[in-house]
């Protein structure tokens, strides 16, 4: 039975490998811009906007924000989802005790 779990762990590594390589070509070789897609407004599509310089500094902003002007294999240990109100988060000194919230 043992080495039919291990059979399968096998098999599972290279089709993990072969769907991620699939998924990275198809986002990468698909045609379109995704911050064009989620940028363009409806309604509007074919006509030059007026603000075509607010539309470029969101352009730059949101690909930059996404991470989609790095290199094609970049590497890095800082994530992008990191929360950016850590700042928010209450000290325990200043949070009211349940029992206070009641009274």
């Amino acid at each position: 039975m043992s080495k039919f779990y291990i059979r399968k762990l096998l098999y599972l590594l290279p089709s993990v490998f072969l769907l991620s390589f699939l998924a990275f070509l198809l986002i990468h070789l698909c045609p379109g811009d995704p911050v064009e897609r989620m940028l363009q407004s409806p309604g509007n599509e074919d006509e030059a906007s007026a603000s075509s310089i607010i539309h470029e500094n969101e352009k730059v902003y949101w690909t930059h924000r996404l991470g989609l002007d790095l290199p094609l294999f970049y590497f890095s240990i800082h994530s992008l989802a990191e929360p950016d109100t850590i700042y928010k988060i209450r000290s325990p000194k200043g949070a009211k005790s349940p029992d206070s919230i009641a009274t």
